[in-house]
């Protein structure tokens, strides 16, 4: 399924306080998947010094990503797909 990174801009650290919790942003994930459009949040990454928040979403579609932030109360300021390379595996010296 593809996967999208959502970018939320928190200007002061107080306004990240604001930012609905994971859990509301996780039960309207599955209120859209209820109604057939599969979303899920993968990962929330905050960083307090570049005053931005990540959110990384699993879903069949830009629009269910959209519509289950406007349920969480979440405002987007961008929204891109995302292209996932896995982690190469460890190799031991020998």
């Amino acid at each position: 399924m593809p996967e999208f990174l959502a970018e939320v801009y928190v200007a002061k650290a107080g306004e990240a306080a604001r930012l609905p919790d994971i859990e509301t942003v996780v039960a309207a994930a599955n209120q859209v998947t209820q109604e057939g459009s599969r979303v899920e949040l993968l990962r929330l990454i905050h960083v307090p010094e570049d005053e931005t928040c990540f959110y990384l979403f699993s879903a069949e579609s830009a629009d269910g990503v959209v519509d289950t932030a406007d349920r969480a109360g979440l405002r987007l300021d961008r929204l891109a797909g995302v292209d996932e390379h896995p982690r190469p595996t460890s190799r031991r010296n020998r």
